[in-house]
This record gives structure tokens, sequence and C-alpha cells, in this order.
């Protein structure tokens, strides 16, 4: 049953009934648009978007297209009622303020029962919004691969703060250091490994006057893990700067 989310038209109800209500309660703005631009339907994402309501919306030649950009959509139309459909097409509308909006249009055909098209359903997305949880998924991905080459790297990584306390260590670290990682965490190097954190404090205190990365230092010592032992280690280390 068709709600007043609908209006009604000259447009069979029953041919685009369906797609009102997969798309009425949907969080993506949606709406359907008969042959002569007038709006059949207009979802509540819509409004939140926009600023209409369905009430302002349904029965009227689409609200949101600025008078300089009509041309452009009726090209947009003629498109899809020939059984064109496009997907993503950035445009810029505006809402209920007159404030410009940059979106994404995707629209495709409803046909009626002898083939034709009668409507057509179109579907917005903020760009704005859009991009910022594409970077927001490319950070998290980014992260999630850092965190496994940090869990399975081979070499020994950690972080230290200015303090030179340990902030967070790897397994292989933990090793080489003969305590457990989460041990690490606020302790300072001269209590981890006090054979070699006079050297180790010398570098990394270079690299916090300095801020440039020093790479591949060597220095003989022992640690807890072989105690007695002494060995060569390469020590490198980067400086994190705040953007």
């Amino acid at each position: 049953m068709l709600k007043t989310s609908t209006a009604p038209s000259t447009v069979s109800l029953p041919d685009i009934s369906f797609f009102a209500d997969v798309f009425r309660d949907s969080a993506v703005p949606t709406l359907i648009m008969g042959p002569d631009s007038k709006v059949l339907f207009w979802n509540g994402a819509m409004e939140r978007l926009f600023g209409w309501s369905a009430e302002e919306a349904l029965g009227l030649p689409l609200p949101l297209v600025p008078p300089e950009r009509w041309e452009e959509h009726l090209q947009l139309r003629r498109r899809t009622l020939a059984g064109k459909g496009f997907s993503r097409r950035r445009i810029v509308r505006r809402d209920r303020e007159g404030r410009p909006i940059e979106v994404s249009l995707s629209t495709w055909p409803i046909r009626g029962a002898d083939g034709h098209v009668i409507a057509f359903v179109g579907i917005y997305a903020d760009v704005q919004t859009e991009e910022l949880r594409l970077q927001r998924s490319l950070a998290e991905k980014q992260l999630e691969e850092i965190e496994r080459l940090y869990a399975t790297a081979p070499i020994g990584l950690c972080f230290l703060d200015a303090d030179l306390r340990f902030v967070r260590v790897n397994e292989r670290l933990a090793q080489i250091d003969g305590l457990a990682a989460e041990a690490h965490v606020g302790r300072r190097l001269a209590e981890v490994v006090p054979e070699v954190a006079a050297s180790l404090e010398g570098i990394y205190r270079e690299l916090l006057a300095t801020g440039v990365p020093l790479k591949e230092r060597e220095l003989r010592a022992s640690t807890p893990a072989l105690p007695g032992v002494p060995r060569v280690w390469q020590v490198s280390a980067y400086p994190l700067k705040k953007s």
C-alpha cells in the first residue's frame, strides 16, 4: 500500500509502488520522477539531505535543480527516459535554503507493462560525505596493513615517547629484549635493556634534537635475552611528527 511519500500521477501507481516500498525507509536519498520531471516519490533521506519534506516535493517539478542547471537536468532526464541510466554522475544541486550541494546521482528507468519507460529512480549521495567515508575506509585498511606488518615483522620495532619510555613494541623486539611486549610499556630504556641503554639513548636523543631520521647505526651489546653474549646490532630511528 502506498503512503504519503508517493504522489498521485498519470503513472500507474502499481508500476512504481514496488520501488517506493523498497526505498521508503532507506538511508539512501532516493526519489522517483515522472517523464514531466514531477516528483512521484521522495523518501526521508531526501529530506535530510536537501531539506524539502515529501509533502513539499510531491507532485511538483523537482525543486532541487538550480535554474542555471535546468538544461543539464533535462539532458539527464532524456537519457534516462531513453532507457539509459547512469551511475555516480557528479552534479551540483541546491538545498531548501538555496545552498549548493555537490552530489553524485545514479538513475535507472522504470518500465510499464508494455515495456515503455514510465518513470525513473534517482539515488543521490553527498559527495563530501562519500569522500570522507572513502578516506576513512582507506585509512582503516592502511592501519590494518600496518598492524599486520608490525605484528609479523622479522625485525624488532618499537615506539618511544619524547621521554624515551616505551609506548609499544612488537613481538620480535620482545624476544630480543627477553621481556614480554606489554611489560615494556611505560618503562625507560635503562629499565629494560641496561647494557645497551646508553648507546640507544644517544641515538634517540640525536633524533629528537635534529628531527632527521637515523639509519643503520651499529652498536655492540648484549641483551637480557642472552646476557653476557655481545652481539652487533643495527639501529634505525625515525621521528613521528604532528601534521
